[in-house]
């Protein structure tokens, strides 16, 4: 049985922060909070697949700006239990200069049965210098999302998935314009998707690891890519 692990955090904000840059303000306080584990640190320092994603403040604002002194829930999910024990632990135990953790919810869920799956967040898919845009070739990004859910499965699970164009039935790009995110004093183009999978066993296992890890990039950094199943 495919499962994974979704911590939710309920936070105290520190400081106001606009929705362009809540991805980089909750990923740093995230990756402050890792440094208060020894397994953990060595996580973020590696330079790999880290095997969890985040999604941003909920509710979301009108207005743009998430505000100091409110409270706010985000999701961590993980496909290892250790992780997701981890995270509980230094996530409820220490507070950063961004953000104070009041409560973490641990639950455990099973693939179920599911149609398509949906971008909460904007996912990011660059090649090279480029970043992947409505205009630009949409098998790029297709052969893109299958390697990149294909490579996380097997660091979940040390198997090799051989999928390939036939796993995925198609891909909707929901935004008319890009997405911009911020991240290091720059932008980045990002673009939000609905993609439904094969009803196959390749089709379910990529889903299983955009759910478990994100889709695309910076799904540990930034929380980009956070996906919900329907």
């Amino acid at each position: 049985m495919l499962k994974y692990y979704e911590l939710i955090c309920t936070v105290y904000l520190k400081e106001n922060i606009h929705f362009a840059g809540v991805g980089e303000f909750i990923g740093k306080h995230i990756n402050y909070t890792m440094t208060k584990d020894e397994k953990l640190k060595e996580l973020h320092s590696e330079h790999n697949i880290k095997m969890y994603c985040f999604d941003y403040l909920f509710p979301r604002e009108y207005d743009k700006t998430y505000k100091k002194g409110s409270v706010y829930v985000f999701k961590i999910r993980t496909p290892k239990e250790d992780l997701a024990k981890k995270f509980r632990r230094v996530i409820t135990q220490y507070e950063s200069i961004y953000m104070k953790c009041l409560g973490c919810q641990l639950k455990i869920i099973n693939l179920g049965t599911f149609d398509e799956i949906y971008t909460v967040t904007p996912a990011l898919a660059t090649f090279g210098k480029r970043y992947w845009t409505v205009e630009n070739d949409f098998e790029e990004l297709q052969d893109r999302i299958i390697n990149n859910l294909s490579k996380k499965y097997k660091f979940i699970t040390g198997e090799n998935l051989n999928a390939d164009s036939n796993d995925i039935e198609f891909i909707d790009i929901k935004n008319k314009v890009p997405i911009k995110q911020r991240y290091k004093e720059s932008s980045l183009i990002c673009n939000k998707f609905k993609i439904a999978f094969a009803k196959n066993e390749n089709g379910r296992k990529l889903a299983y690891s955009a759910l478990s890890c994100g889709l695309l990039e910076k799904s540990s950094a930034l929380g980009l890519g956070f996906v919900i199943s329907k």
